[in-house]
């Protein structure tokens, strides 16, 4: 299986945007927590 690198590149733009809605969705919550 050849791996082209734009295929490459959008899945890690897709991990990396994952993570940050994550990150932004726990921070959301904690921030809710303290107000």
């Amino acid at each position: 299986t050849s791996v082209q690198p734009g295929s490459f590149g959008r899945l890690t733009a897709r991990c990396l945007s994952g993570l940050v809605e994550g990150f932004l969705d726990k921070a959301g919550k904690l921030e809710n927590d303290f107000l």
